[in-house]
């Protein structure tokens, strides 16, 4: 029996990159209240942050895309396990869009997949047209990205679940709101 091919995002789904702009928006010493990772209602971050903050989106971002930046985005609980179960029957594409206006964002994801979850270049496909590539299942926290890919392909498009896509409609997309519900969707 053929194994499903699977295409999965990284930031959103695998690394906590809401986290570490959280992180470092702290780091500036604001003094407002800046929500936590499940009070935000959007998927560009700032959108969710109090107006005070949106003039440090840019060094923000431009720390985020530095030498190291990428490296250093925490992995979600639960994520290498989650990864490890899913490519036990399946065959695992990383579908990722790069940082643009990064020299290393690149090179440091596949670092970071390699180190993270046992996952070489050969596996990785960095685009920011997701869409154009097919498998059997696409896994996406990012709206846009799921509709463009249920607008383009046959196969089944996955939100990842996250505060911020809650409360948006996909169409003919299935949410998973952990591995479990991952694996059941791929295995069943």
């Amino acid at each position: 029996m053929k194994r499903p091919h699977i295409l999965v995002d990284v930031d959103g789904v695998l690394a906590d990159f809401v986290g570490a702009v959280l992180l470092r928006v702290n780091r500036l010493g604001l003094r407002v209240r800046i929500p936590q990772a499940h009070e935000l209602t959007t998927w560009e971050i700032f959108d969710s942050l109090p107006p005070e903050c949106q003039e440090f989106k840019h060094t923000v971002y431009q720390d985020i895309k530095s030498v190291g930046g990428c490296s250093s985005i925490k992995v979600y609980p639960g994520a290498k396990e989650g990864m490890a179960a899913l490519r036990e029957i399946a065959d695992v594409t990383i579908v990722t869009s790069p940082f643009k206006g990064s020299r290393t964002w690149v090179h440091e994801r596949e670092e970071w997949l390699e180190e993270h979850f046992g996952i070489t270049h050969k596996d990785v496909i960095h685009t920011g047209k997701k869409h154009l590539v097919q498998g059997d299942f696409f896994v996406d926290d990012k709206s846009s990205h799921i509709q463009d890919w249920v607008d383009h392909n046959i196969g089944k498009a996955v939100v990842w679940d996250q505060p911020y896509n809650r409360n948006v409609f996909h169409g003919r997309a299935f949410r998973a709101k952990n591995w479990n519900e991952l694996l059941e969707l791929v295995g069943g």
